[in-house]
């Protein structure tokens, strides 16, 4: 009996020890609304059944790109998916709305919450 213990419970506390924190927060954005999601990937699903949407999004630097916005065009009932990404801007250029699903995990207590904004902030020079 203490054998399985002497077992069990190392197993237990590397389990728990080794744990981070996630999180994940749906929003849906309507026409010219941004939103900004740290240390996250995100998944932007088109909720229209007839029109389409076109989404900016930067996804900071990455290989030698600084800043770039890329623009998709997500056909009705479709998604668009990114990896995690240090900070994401995602803008909603319309007509249809969309839903923005972060998903991040965090080293630290506090929570880095995706900020929903009108107008994506401007980039730094």
């Amino acid at each position: 009996m203490l054998n399985k213990l002497l077992r069990v419970v190392p197993i237990l506390f590397l389990g728990v020890g080794w744990t981070t924190p996630v999180f994940a927060e749906e929003m849906n954005l309507a026409p010219n609304e941004a939103v900004v999601c740290e240390n996250a990937s995100w998944l932007v699903t088109n909720l229209s059944e007839k029109d389409k949407a076109a989404i900016e999004f930067s996804i900071g630097p990455h290989a030698f790109i600084w800043e770039k916005s890329y623009t998709h065009v997500i056909p009705p009932k479709d998604f668009l998916s990114n990896g995690m990404a240090r900070k994401s801007i995602i803008k909603n250029k319309g007509p249809a709305t969309v839903q923005v699903n972060c998903q991040g995990k965090t080293l630290s207590p506090y929570k880095d919450e995706p900020k929903k904004t009108q107008e994506p902030p401007s980039a730094p020079r």
